[in-house]
């Protein structure tokens, strides 16, 4: 085997082609995308490296959406998302939406009481996932995952640059991009366990992060990222109208 394929190998065993893969479908969709991004980890006082971060273009600087993107390559270990039918029953439809800060929470807030395209993005019903698993091997990422992808949205979303005459909305989503089969485990009425293969799901994750956050974050097989990625174009799209050219953001 000469140096290139050798090299070649080493890229694929560590995961590269999945992260530039799923950069690819966001660039496409339309998102200023940057891989190798870094946030600061409070916690630790060290900056934390993100996958890819890929924002919405912004030409006023007063709505900014980002979707922060997790990749992880493991083809010969399934991944589990475990659902109930109740598990939004009593978490606010709006946190589970993104992270978000505190002025972009009271705009949807607001948004969501006048109905229309508000209501209409957030989760509906009370079916989702609760736990999310890394299948078949004898170490689970996907805790360090969660704990990554929800920490960067968490600094992306509470560093706002309020000034006295201008307030900025800022919504961070959490995704993580896989490359190895994607299942939803459930219980049946009888009592026996379900399994369905699945190509998008997603689980409400909360930590403290060093703070409080939580929301739901999206798990996507690699080959459904790109309908993914323009689904949040749309998303995008629909918040912009909303607070950006909208009295509702100028109200604030």
């Amino acid at each position: 085997m000469t140096l290139k394929e050798n090299l070649k190998k080493w890229l694929s065993e560590h995961g590269f082609p999945l992260e530039m893969e799923a950069a690819s479908h966001f660039r496409s969709a339309g998102f200023d995308v940057r891989q190798g991004s870094v946030v600061l980890d409070e916690q630790e006082g060290k900056s934390r490296e993100i996958d890819i971060l890929a924002e919405d273009p912004d030409v006023y600087g007063s709505v900014e959406i980002s979707c922060v993107i997790e990749c992880k390559s493991s083809k010969a270990h399934p991944w589990v998302v475990f659902v109930a039918d109740d598990v939004l029953s009593n978490y606010r439809n709006i946190n589970a939406f993104c992270l978000s800060s505190p002025h972009a929470k009271e705009a949807m807030a607001k948004a969501f009481r006048a109905g229309g395209d508000m209501k209409e993005l957030l989760p509906r019903g009370a079916a989702c996932g609760y736990a999310f698993k890394q299948a078949l091997g004898s170490t689970d990422h996907a805790y360090s995952a969660s704990v990554s992808v929800l920490k960067a949205c968490s600094v992306i979303s509470s560093s706002v640059r309020d000034t006295p005459n201008a307030k900025h909305l800022k919504f961070a989503f959490p995704i993580i991009v896989v490359d190895a089969p994607l299942f939803e485990c459930s219980r049946s009425d009888s009592g026996e366990l379900v399994l369905r293969e699945v190509q998008v799901s997603e689980f409400l994750y909360t930590a403290y992060v060093p703070e409080f956050a939580g929301c739901c974050i999206k798990v996507v097989k690699i080959g459904a990222l790109a309908s993914v990625a323009e689904e949040y174009k749309i998303t995008a799209n629909i918040l912009r109208n909303l607070f950006e050219a909208d009295a509702l953001f100028s109200a604030l």
